[in-house]
């Protein structure tokens, strides 16, 4: 059961899934990324960490909860549900792609929510001091992560400083 709904009139094609397309294209980035999600981190997260400081914003890193009800309601379980299924087992190849599908669109309906959040004003956001680019993302970065994620946090910045857009 899906404890909260989106709200209605989110904008899909926006430009923090833009963004998080062109980051997904860069093979250190996606490495990056997925391994910081094997050790339990959102990509969600830290894509809105990134468009963030892009944005000349400070993130506090905090995840409202319907949004981390959605993540968890049905982000997640699509991803288990996906990673359940043997890659390698040919019959069930058509099941694995379309949750594979379902998974990214149920995380595009999250970038929208969080996007529709920083274009409306949120509270959880505010102009950042640090005036670089590369600045902004490692505080937004240090803030998610904290000391449990210091190594993930710089894999992202590396792979970002070594040819990623962020505009």
């Amino acid at each position: 059961m899906i404890r909260q709904h989106p709200p209605h009139g989110l904008e899909l094609d926006n430009p923090l899934w833009q963004m998080a397309g062109r980051y997904w294209q860069r093979p250190a980035f996606e490495s990056a990324c997925l391994a910081a999600q094997s050790d339990g981190w959102s990509v969600s997260h830290i894509l809105v960490a990134l468009f963030s400081a892009a944005e000349g914003l400070w993130w506090d890193a905090r995840e409202p909860e319907p949004i981390r009800h959605w993540r968890e309601d049905v982000t997640e379980r699509l991803r288990a549900l996906r990673q359940s299924l043997h890659r390698e087992a040919t019959a069930v190849a058509p099941l694995r792609q379309g949750c594979k599908q379902a998974e990214l669109e149920s995380e595009r309906v999250e970038l929208a929510w969080w996007y529709s959040l920083m274009r409306d004003g949120n509270p959880h956001w505010r102009a950042a001091q640090t005036l670089a680019f590369a600045g902004r993302v490692s505080d937004n970065l240090q803030q998610l992560f904290q000391d449990a994620g210091a190594l993930h946090a710089r894999r992202i910045a590396t792979a970002i400083s070594h040819g990623a857009t962020h505009s």
